[in-house]
């Protein structure tokens, strides 16, 4: 069995309301037993012994048809997941800012948003690193929608390529891929 998180694009914003209890009970009649959701905004912790291309389909498709909305999901393995954070641990956090990890399973639209950033306008502490699988960002509070990479990488172009996760979302997912399974 291998345990991933699945992080659901666009949940509890832009009107894509959904129940974190009734998230669980679909993973669970899928046959994921064990999910267990990580604060509002459609993390599922679950273990599987599935392909993660077919397990990627089978969950979009399911919450697609319940939920009456094109899902997106992006899958991370707790191996994935610790990368993701030791990685970060390289980079400290200024006061006053946010770190995230960008989620993305295209390789173009992460060649293109690294290029992008290069040449927009941004803070003074504002960084990007490009990961295998997305990319971390440091942003100042408050301007994550307002920067200009932020505009360009959470507007509607990417919304099928990426979703965003603060890196204090992920430490907890990874704590539960740990201590639950």
């Amino acid at each position: 069995m291998t345990v991933y998180c699945a992080f659901l694009r666009g949940i509890n914003v832009g009107g894509n309301k959904m129940d974190m209890k009734e998230l669980t009970q679909v993973f669970k009649a899928m046959g994921f037993l064990d999910a267990v959701t990580v604060f509002g905004t459609g993390n599922v912790v679950f273990s599987a012994k599935s392909d993660p291309k077919a397990l990627k389909l089978l969950i979009e498709s399911r919450l697609s048809a319940h939920f009456s909305y094109d899902a997106h999901i992006f899958l991370r393995n707790s191996f994935q997941l610790k990368e993701v954070l030791d990685r970060a641990a390289l980079y400290p956090v200024p006061e006053d800012y946010h770190q995230y990890f960008l989620l993305c399973d295209d390789l173009n639209a992460i060649v293109a948003l690294n290029q992008y950033f290069k040449s927009a306008q941004h803070a003074e502490h504002e960084s990007l690193v490009t990961l295998d699988n997305g990319l971390l960002w440091q942003v100042p509070q408050g301007q994550t929608l307002r920067s200009d990479f932020g505009k360009e990488a959470l507007g509607r172009k990417y919304t099928t390529s990426l979703t965003s996760r603060n890196i204090h979302t992920l430490e907890k997912a990874y704590s539960l891929m740990k201590t639950e399974k």
